[in-house]
């Protein structure tokens, strides 16, 4: 194996000198300052309190947590989170495999820059992903939406290959990624276009539609598993939001604010740093994929990819809600991609203006990176710090956490999940409440049974195994009903 990259180095020298440069650069972006910028706080440690418990307890969660919208997510985050937890790598565990997943990302983007556009493509998109503000931040995250970019930009591949060969294996995982991805984040919907261009493009025969079809049906098996015992709860209440419940909510959608505002901005937390280059590289995309029109042959693929993220971008328009940052996790590849499209397209014209265009949106994207640096606004050492507080003065117990009910998520989440990896979080504990005050202090007491009874009591049980208890086996407590 040593011989063969040696022969490959000797071969291509400045290619795997690029390649190590860039990954050097990715690594110095993910984990420069590490402990003090990890998602530590709130969802990111709820996903992992309950994926440690089930797989302490030898558990396997039939569903997800509860949506923003009125249903639940499918386990299948839970199981990987679950999984992940083989490798031993202490408290921060999936923290560190995330991380690894979005260096992968930054060598996958690297393959379909070079489907879509050749060498040069792959190069960009590589060197845009490695500093990429968004893919950056996103790779201290481990709640579901932090798995929406890996999973689109597999599903992009997958679209590519299945183009190229028309077998059906990529036809299944086509179907299978966009499927899980959507069980894992409803919003990850908007990957459908992927499938639909999959099947327009290729003329897909019976055989690969169905395995397209049977890849998508898998990852719904938990709902359907769900739903056959209770009078099809889920189902119902997806049916319920789609045509009724969506609509009782306004929020202003004019296509002038979400084409010429949320997008240069979405595009400039991505690449470009700024809304200004990235109203310009939008701009660019478009008029390059105009031109490119007549020589369509040449560019499929670049086609394929656009194409699809252009109907998504469509579908998007009509989302009737708030749109937060993390909806838009599923354009990040096609983002990165597309920039890397348009500027191997513009140095292919004019060098000098390729390069200068290249420098710009790197300089940007690099320094709003950079400005990232800092401390979250709660630090795993905080967190240490606290739990040293807490055990000083109870050398020997176990503690049960609770948050306080306006903010205490923040903190009582990965409190109880540090606590719980000590061995030291149980229900059966003293009875500890924390919250995070104005100032943003920490601040925490032993409480009674009586501050944590009754409808108005101001703490909620976060100690893991409740949190694994209510966010997937809720229904063994209160039977799912819904009701016409």
């Amino acid at each position: 194996m040593f011989k063969k990259l040696s022969r490959q180095f000797v071969k291509d020298p400045v290619f795997y000198l690029t390649f190590a440069f860039i990954f050097v650069l990715a690594i110095f972006f993910r984990f420069y300052n590490y402990f003090n910028r990890v998602y530590i706080y709130s969802d990111h440690a709820l996903f992992v309190q309950a994926a440690k418990y089930a797989f302490d307890n030898h558990l396997i969660p039939q569903i997800g947590p509860f949506a923003q919208a009125p249903f639940f997510t499918g386990p299948w985050w839970l199981w990987i989170l679950e999984i992940f937890y083989i490798f031993p790598f202490g408290l921060l565990t999936p923290w560190y495999l995330m991380s690894l997943v979005s260096l992968l990302f930054v060598y996958l983007i690297y393959q379909l820059g070079n489907k879509i556009g050749g060498r040069r493509v792959g190069f960009f998109a590589a060197l845009l992903a490695a500093v990429s503000t968004a893919q950056v931040d996103n790779s201290f995250s481990v709640w579901n939406a932090a798995a929406d970019p890996f999973l689109a930009l597999l599903a992009y591949l997958l679209l590519v290959r299945f183009f190229e060969t028309k077998r059906a294996i990529f036809a299944f995982f086509l179907g299978f990624v966009v499927s899980m991805a959507i069980t894992i984040h409803f919003q990850m919907v908007l990957l459908l276009p992927v499938c639909f261009v999959a099947v327009v493009t290729s003329r897909p025969k019976i055989g690969n539609l169905a395995a397209m079809a049977l890849g998508f049906f898998i990852p719904l098996l938990p709902f359907l598993y769900f739903d056959l015992r209770f009078e099809w709860f889920e189902t119902r209440r997806i049916y319920d939001y789609v045509t009724i419940a969506q609509y009782r909510i306004y929020v202003p959608n004019r296509w002038l604010t979400y084409a010429g505002v949320y997008w240069p901005q979405t595009w400039a937390s991505v690449v470009g740093g700024s809304k200004f280059i990235g109203g310009l590289l939008i701009i660019s995309l478009s008029v390059l994929a105009l031109l490119k029109l007549k020589s369509w042959k040449k560019y499929q693929n670049f086609f394929l990819v656009a194409g699809a993220f252009a109907l998504s971008v469509l579908m998007f328009r009509y989302y009737r809600g708030e749109r937060f940052f993390y909806y838009s996790h599923f354009s990040h590849p096609a983002v990165i991609v597309l920039s890397a499209w348009v500027l191997a397209e513009v140095y292919r014209f004019k060098k000098v203006l390729g390069l200068v265009l290249l420098a710009a949106v790197l300089f940007f994207t690099a320094r709003q990176t950079i400005d990232n640096f800092k401390a979250r606004g709660i630090t795993l050492l905080q967190i240490n710090s606290l739990k040293k507080e807490i055990y000083a003065k109870y050398p020997t117990g176990k503690f049960d956490i609770y948050g306080c009910i306006y903010n205490g998520a923040l903190v009582s989440h990965p409190l109880s999940y540090s606590m719980y990896f000590d061995g030291r979080n149980g229900m059966d504990g003293v009875k500890i409440g924390v919250c995070q005050l104005v100032d943003r202090s920490i601040t925490w007491s032993e409480i009674g049974e009586a501050d944590v009874t009754g409808d108005s009591s101001a703490w909620l049980n976060e100690s893991t195994e409740n949190v694994y208890k209510t966010m997937t086996e809720w229904w063994k407590i209160k039977r799912p009903k819904f009701y016409d």
